[in-house]
């Protein structure tokens, strides 16, 4: 198969200086570089990037687009965020593990995963 992990993902915000201040200071995320069109962090080998809206390219957190995070401890990973200013919109015990879902500052889906299994 030509694809064999992801690179990049992108997420279209409304205020880079508000989103960049949550993926780095909310989530921890480490910041590669920021700029007022394009901000990007690295994120194991993948990156996320931060593109401001602009015509042709609207904010939509209402799309399907929604990214997670594994963690040891949905509960401790809560506690941190919630610390630092996040909120769980729906918490809920599934087949795989608990599930958590915050949203940022443009209401995209975040997923904070603990598998019940590991991962």
């Amino acid at each position: 198969m030509m694809f064999n992990e992801f690179g990049l993902i992108m997420v279209v915000v409304s205020d880079m200086a508000k989103s960049v201040a949550f993926y780095r200071d909310v989530l921890g995320l480490t910041l590669q570089f920021d700029s007022p069109d394009w901000s990007q962090f690295q994120v194991g080998h993948v990156q996320l990037g931060l593109h401001l809206e602009g015509p042709g390219l609207p904010v939509n957190s209402a799309s399907g687009i929604n990214f997670g995070f594994y963690v040891k401890s949905v509960e401790e990973a809560l506690e941190a965020l919630k610390a630092k200013g996040a909120s769980p919109a729906r918490i809920s015990e599934e087949e795989f593990g608990t599930l958590a879902i915050i949203a940022d500052p443009d209401g995209y889906g975040i997923q904070i995963c603990q598998l019940k299994y590991g991962h």
